[in-house]
C-alpha cells in the first residue's frame, strides 16, 4: 500500500482556502480593508471614490461564500479519499510529483 497524495494534496488545499475563508468571515465587507482607508479617512475625496467603492463592495460580495463553498467541496473530495491506495495507484507515489507542480506531458514522471 502507498499513502494517498492526492488526498495529501486536498489537505493543503482545504488549508490555504481555509485561510483565505477566515480572512473574510465576520467581516462587514470584504472591500472594507481597502475602502475604508482610502475613502473612508479621506484618502480620496470626489464622486468617483464613493462609486468606486460601491462597485467594489458589489463585485467582492460573495467571496466568502465563495471560499466557503470551495472549502466544503475539498473536504467532500477528500473525505471520500482512503489514507492509502494499493501500490502503483495513480493516487499513491505515481501522484506525489504533481502535488505542487504539473509538468510538461511530454517530460516522463516516475521512478
Amino acid at each position: 500500500m502507498e499513502t494517498n497524495y492526492y488526498k495529501v494534496a486536498l489537505g493543503h488545499a482545504m488549508t490555504r482556502v481555509a485561510f483565505q475563508r477566515d480572512l473574510f468571515e465576520g467581516s462587514p465587507s470584504p472591500a472594507s480593508a481597502i475602502t475604508t482607508p482610502v475613502v473612508a479617512n479621506d484618502g480620496w475625496e470626489c464622486s468617483a471614490a464613493d462609486d468606486w467603492a460601491d462597485e467594489l463592495r458589489e463585485r467582492l460580495q460573495g467571496l466568502y461564500e465563495a471560499f466557503a463553498q470551495a472549502h466544503a467541496d475539498l473536504a467532500a473530495e477528500h473525505d471520500a479519499e482512503p489514507d492509502e491506495v494499493e501500490d502503483g495507484h495513480r493516487h499513491g507515489n505515481a501522484y506525489r510529483p504533481h502535488a505542487y507542480a504539473r509538468p510538461h506531458r511530454n517530460i516522463p514522471v516516475g521512478p
